[in-house]
């Protein structure tokens, strides 16, 4: 199921549990990048480009923000490409997104 992402709105991305394949510990010290692709993995979305940081205490968990300049289409499919570098090494992840409108609480 495709993760939901935001028209207009700033948007949370998560990497959690990153694990080393080798001993399976956690990794706490990697670089964790992201970029929005297009449903076709092959042009990246302007702007989208974002550092996610390492949440402190936490077991391999990174987190970081697409900002709402980010010009998103509602009813787009988008990948997120997620590298994190660590050693090293490198893991890449790709993450389903479909854009769409947020909306809102029930008054």
């Amino acid at each position: 199921m495709p993760i939901a992402i935001y028209v207009g709105s700033d948007n949370r991305i998560e990497l959690t549990g990153l694990r080393d394949p080798d001993d399976d510990s956690y990794v706490n010290d990697a670089t964790v990048t992201a970029l929005l692709k297009d449903s076709t993995d092959t042009s990246t979305i302007s702007g989208s480009s974002i550092t996610l940081t390492y949440v402190t205490g936490s077991d391999g968990d990174y987190r970081g923000s697409i900002p709402s300049s980010v010009s998103l289409t509602a009813g787009t499919a988008y990948y997120a490409r997620i590298t994190a570098t660590s050693s090293g090494r490198d893991v890449l992840i790709r993450k389903s997104c479909s854009a769409q409108y947020y909306e809102g609480c029930e008054s």
